[in-house]
């Protein structure tokens, strides 16, 4: 919980509400807004830590198609292959989530923002190190039907924190 703050609007003390942007240079703003008039009380930046994984040099190709729902993204990375296969190059189509199962089980149920997210990071994880970088140390071009960016767009308007 938030430490109270002085709305000066409102010329209230109030337990501000906290809003978290993504930006796409990896920091994460945090805006503490006033819950009655939601004026900006505070802007705080912090900075994505991702875990460092020790992954093999890879040398092929990761090319991400995305869009929003419908936009043509499979239609496009199936035909991208095929160009790329009939022109001689070794290519691979990867589609998120990877794991039918997860896919199914993810659309079946309401989930938990914060749950859908470990999930899909789950999913991702498996893809990655049992298609993407076994692929890519081949040499091959790998087409993926959305990436982790949509995750984070998706997370992001779901309101998951971390």
């Amino acid at each position: 919980m938030s430490e109270p703050l002085l709305c000066t609007r409102c010329r209230e003390v109030v337990v501000p509400k906290v809003v978290r942007t993504l930006t796409f240079d990896g920091r994460v703003l945090k805006e503490y807004r006033c819950p009655r008039c939601g004026s900006v009380l505070l802007i705080q930046e912090e900075r994505i830590s991702l875990p460092k994984r020790g992954v093999e040099k890879a040398v092929g190709l990761y090319i991400a198609l995305e869009g929003i729902g419908g936009a043509g993204k499979t239609y496009f990375a199936k035909r991208l292959v095929a160009l790329l296969e009939e022109r001689g190059y070794s290519a691979v189509y990867v589609k998120e989530p990877w794991i039918p199962a997860i896919k199914e089980f993810i659309h079946k149920h309401d989930l938990d923002p914060d749950a859908e997210a470990y999930i899909f990071a789950a999913d991702r994880i498996i893809l990655q190190k049992e298609v993407v970088i076994p692929a890519l140390s081949e040499n091959k071009i790998v087409v993926s039907d959305r990436s982790v960016y949509a995750s984070i767009a998706y997370q992001c308007a779901r309101r998951v924190n971390e």
